[in-house]
């Protein structure tokens, strides 16, 4: 079969779509997590990994590989233990990182076109993932105007518009992401429980806000304090509006309240409890 990045025909390799460490971090801290590990379709049987498809060939795998495990190790980790208090120190590498994620959304959602497309967009979004795969396999070394970003999504202490939602639960002990097209801008997102990447396809009335955010390629800081106007928290809270008017079955919740009474001081030490106590003062 055909690798979706160096387009050689080679055994494919069962990629995940967002990097396996975050689902690692998820599960190694939180006795569960009903956000990603059980899905409604799925009554009753905790899962506990990420989507992954046959997508890449071992070496671009691998090519991946090495730049994920460098972002874990320099940004996901040092910002799940301590938050975004100080700077971050990231490099070139982990621009790669950003970049192959959110290519391979990109790349997922132009070949599904889930959410329908039209011919105008889609010719937009092809060759922006074109550009992307160039940068990505080495036929470039830049990504033209496409801007990437990287936001920590910290605990909220109030909002009026928000204080219904379980929004610590969904998106820091969460994962998402797709492309996000309007009239105004093109973006493609992934939340990796509360680490927030961004790529700006095209900004057509420069409303899109995210400072001190932005990466570049070459080593430098993300410095705190950040802040963000963008249409993709619109979309994002009615994704979770959305998840939380759906309710599990019986047996799901049995299962739950099962696992949680067996393991009551687990969980009670666990960071899915702590964010549910972040939901809870939210609401106060």
């Amino acid at each position: 079969m055909k690798c979706a990045l160096c387009n050689n025909y080679k055994q494919l390799q069962l990629s995940h779509i967002i990097p396996k460490f975050v689902y690692d971090y998820i599960k190694k801290t939180g006795l569960l997590n009903t956000r990603f590990v059980m899905p409604l379709e799925n009554d009753g049987k905790f899962y506990q990994d990420g989507d992954k498809e046959y997508l890449l060939c071992h070496d671009c795998e691998e090519l991946f590989s090495a730049s994920e495990k460098h972002f874990c190790e320099n940004i996901f980790i040092p910002f799940k233990k301590d938050g975004f208090y100080k700077a971050i120190n990231y490099n070139n590498s982990d621009y790669f990182c950003v970049a192959s994620i959110l290519w391979r959304i990109l790349f997922c959602d132009i070949r599904d076109d889930n959410q329908n497309f039209n011919n105008e967009q889609m010719q937009h979004l092809r060759y922006y993932e074109n550009i992307m795969k160039d940068f990505l396999i080495g036929n470039r070394t830049n990504l033209g105007t496409i801007k990437l970003y990287i936001y920590f999504f910290e605990v909220i202490e109030s909002g009026e518009s928000i204080k219904d939602l379980n929004i610590h639960q969904s998106i820091r002990r969460g994962t998402s992401g797709y492309t996000l097209v309007s009239d105004n801008v093109y973006l493609v997102f992934c939340n990796m429980a509360g680490i927030i990447l961004i790529a700006i396809l095209e900004d057509f009335k420069y409303k899109e806000k995210w400072q001190n955010c932005e990466i570049i390629n070459g080593s430098a800081q993300l410095q705190p304090p950040q802040n963000t106007s963008s249409i993709l928290w619109a979309s994002l809270i009615e994704d979770i509006k959305e998840i939380e008017q759906k309710e599990l079955s019986e047996n799901q919740q049995t299962k739950i309240d099962k696992k949680i009474l067996e393991n009551k001081e687990a969980y009670l030490n666990s960071e899915s409890f702590k964010e549910k106590i972040n939901d809870i003062n939210l609401k106060k």
